[in-house]
């Protein structure tokens, strides 16, 4: 999950997707980015539960939305 969804182009978002993709996993953006979202644990976590993945990289999170996303057990769709 990105802070601005014009990240998508940074140098170290880009090489990280490329090392996911070489070990074998699929990548893909969140739909909306925190800035999107406010930052407001709510609604990141009304988006999280919307979409199915394994496993969730966030950028420049902030301390309420990190801890959330550390709480989880298992995040799954709804």
């Amino acid at each position: 999950m990105l802070h601005e969804a014009n990240n998508t182009q940074l140098h170290y978002i880009v090489e990280l997707q490329h090392l996911l993709i070489e070990a074998g996993h699929q990548v893909l953006f969140a739909p909306r980015s925190l800035s999107d979202l406010r930052m407001d644990v709510q609604r990141v976590a009304g988006m999280v539960g919307k979409m199915v993945t394994g496993a969730w990289v966030v950028v420049s999170g902030s301390q309420e939305v990190l801890r959330w996303f550390a709480a989880q057990q298992e995040i799954t769709s709804c």
